[in-house]
């Protein structure tokens, strides 16, 4: 898994871990129970993990981001990779036209 991938999947986990959070304690605030402080206190940390989470993971990503390096390319690769663009371009173009081809066959085929 890259680094992108699992920073965005700690970004949907903090998110979700402050939603639970925000409606555990908005679910608490106007109610009257024995347990009120100790729910509190969880909605408490659930808020803070997923503000962490979200902050941590967004701050990874921006390093990410700023970090990366340009690749060096020497020119024998780059000529390698011009030819294999070449050939793929070509082995396309027959591809189109044999398609081309077959279109007109099936044409002539449905007329007749």
């Amino acid at each position: 898994m890259s680094n992108k991938s699992r920073n965005v999947i700690w970004i949907v986990a903090g998110m979700y871990l402050s939603y639970t959070g925000y409606n555990l304690f908005q679910n608490v605030w106007g109610t009257d129970t024995d347990k009120k402080v100790l729910f509190m206190i969880f909605a408490a940390v659930f808020l803070g993990a997923g503000v962490f989470l979200i902050v941590y993971a967004i701050r990874n990503l921006y390093k990410n981001i700023n970090s990366e390096d340009p690749v060096e390319v020497d020119e024998e690769d780059a000529k390698e990779g011009a030819e294999e663009a070449q050939k793929a371009i070509k082995k396309i173009e027959e591809q189109d036209s044999e398609d081309e081809d077959s279109e007109a066959v099936e044409a002539d085929v449905k007329e007749k």
